[in-house]
């Protein structure tokens, strides 16, 4: 990215501390989707399409049923569901959001009495905002995260530059971050 020195001293915000928030957050962003959907050639292996990860046909496709679900879980050595964690796509949870029982109770609602849904199946979920989209491979993930090794050779950097374009009053940013990874245990 490129500013002005002038940009940058008349600013009302500290226009550079909000830059290296944004970078920090697309950085953060861009590792979590990689983790997820990654081709295993220039960044890491994403746990979709990894070799050994079991994926289960859907009951109705692009639908998510209790089954489906319990049959993700089943796809997953028992030895591995330990801290196992369901990733549904935030589709994923929206559809869930509207399936009812038979008697047109919400199955995945918060509870006045209970508190927020907090389980699927009997494990906890957290939303996966970068999984593919609902009736895709990989919409919704289910494992132990700390089956996955990720390794950061250079944590994210962001470097500024005064000296870039010198002459022109033009300050470079710059940020960067060299990570790996791969499923350890599918």
């Amino acid at each position: 990215t490129e500013l002005s020195e002038r940009i940058l001293s008349r600013s009302a915000i500290n226009l550079e501390a909000l830059l290296q928030m944004l970078y920090r957050a697309g950085m953060n962003y861009e590792i979590d989707r990689v983790i997820t959907n990654g081709n295993g050639t220039t960044q890491p292996q994403g746990i979709v399409g990894a070799t050994g990860v079991r994926t289960v046909a859907r009951q109705v496709a692009s639908q998510v049923s209790d089954d489906d679900l319990v049959d993700l879980q089943y796809a997953v050595q028992g030895y591995h569901r330990q801290g196992a964690v369901y990733f549904p796509g935030d589709d994923v949870m929206q559809y869930l959001s509207k399936t009812y029982d038979n008697e047109a109770r919400p199955l995945f609602r918060p509870s006045t009495a209970g508190g927020a849904y907090d389980r699927l199946v009997g494990y906890p979920w957290a939303t996966n905002y970068v999984a593919p989209t609902l009736g895709s491979n990989g919409d919704v993930i289910f494992g132990n995260p700390q089956h996955y090794f990720l390794a950061v050779e250079d944590e994210v950097t962001i470097a500024r530059s005064d000296h870039y374009q010198f002459r022109s009053n033009i300050v470079a940013f710059k940020v960067f971050a060299v990570v790996g990874g791969r499923p350890i245990s599918p």
